[in-house]
């Protein structure tokens, strides 16, 4: 009798002093909840979602952002790690306040490996980008193989959205998507897919999203990839105050449009081999 009171008593002090994370959303939706119970299950620690304008900073040991409302309304003061999920790489790196982050969207090499896997190394691959993007882009273009055969099209150096789309379409074997909403709006993304198709050229996305609207493959980052991910940063986090520079989610799957590729006569390659190749590749 005695050992079983003992044993409870440790189980009810370990919660006492479990971790406390709070998952701040700007509106509820189920799959948060899911996201905080894998969180919970993997770290030990407790996940509540928690609606923004709701939320007291004493109450928690860490803060996690999801997406970019909350990202860009936080405006407490920074006595407790931050760390942001399912926001872009731009919108994450203006906000200096954060302990750490997991941006939205694949590194451009991952995009262009699985393009390569897909469509050989020979082909001239094409970019769509803003002039404000430049930048960032060409820096990260610089970094890949000289082999690898991309050109960026400023949008913003032509007379139209459709002329710079045509003229990448009439030098590239692949358009390459980025996590850009001003580039690959609701209102441009048909219009983007058709022309594409028109000329025979797929579009490799940068989210599994894509896939539907007719893009031919795509990396993506499910729920469990970034449950996982997001463990690995908080236990090392809160655990060691070690926390891991914002980046690219390291886990990450692969996904076909199978209707696509037959009519653009393209065999795929088996996905866990493509998946196995590109991470050997990011080693």
């Amino acid at each position: 009798m005695k050992c079983f009171l003992i044993g409870i008593l440790l189980i009810y002090s370990s919660s006492l002093w479990a971790e406390k994370v709070a998952i701040v959303v700007q509106k509820v939706i189920p799959a948060v909840n899911v996201l905080a119970q894998k969180v919970a299950n993997e770290t030990g620690f407790t996940a509540t979602v928690v609606l923004a304008e709701q939320f007291e900073h004493s109450v928690y040991d860490c803060v996690v952002l999801v997406g970019d409302g909350p990202l860009e309304t936080w405006n407490l003061a920074n006595d407790v790690p931050v760390v942001s999920i399912l926001s872009g790489r731009v919108a994450v790196e203006n906000a200096s306040f954060l302990s750490s982050a997991i941006f939205v969207e694949p590194p451009l090499r991952r995009q262009v490996a699985l393009a390569r896997l897909i469509l050989g190394e020979a082909e001239n691959l094409g970019i769509l980008i803003l002039k404000n993007d430049s930048k960032r882009l060409s820096l990260e273009v610089s970094k890949l193989p000289k082999s690898s055969k991309i050109k960026l099209y400023n949008i913003d150096e032509y007379d139209s959205f459709n002329r710079a789309l045509i003229d990448l379409l009439a030098d590239s074997r692949v358009l390459i998507g980025q996590y850009d909403l001003n580039i690959y709006s609701a209102k441009n993304i048909e219009n983007i897919l058709i022309t594409a198709y028109r000329h025979n050229v797929p579009l490799i996305g940068p989210s599994n999203a894509y896939i539907n609207a007719g893009a031919l493959a795509s990396t993506y980052s499910d729920l469990t990839d970034v449950a996982r991910r997001l463990s690995e940063i908080l236990l090392k986090g809160l655990g060691h105050n070690d926390w891991a520079k914002p980046d690219y989610n390291s886990y990450f799957s692969v996904s076909y449009n199978h209707q696509v590729a037959r009519s653009l006569n393209l065999n795929l390659p088996d996905v866990d081999t493509v998946v196995a190749s590109i991470k050997k590749t990011e080693q």
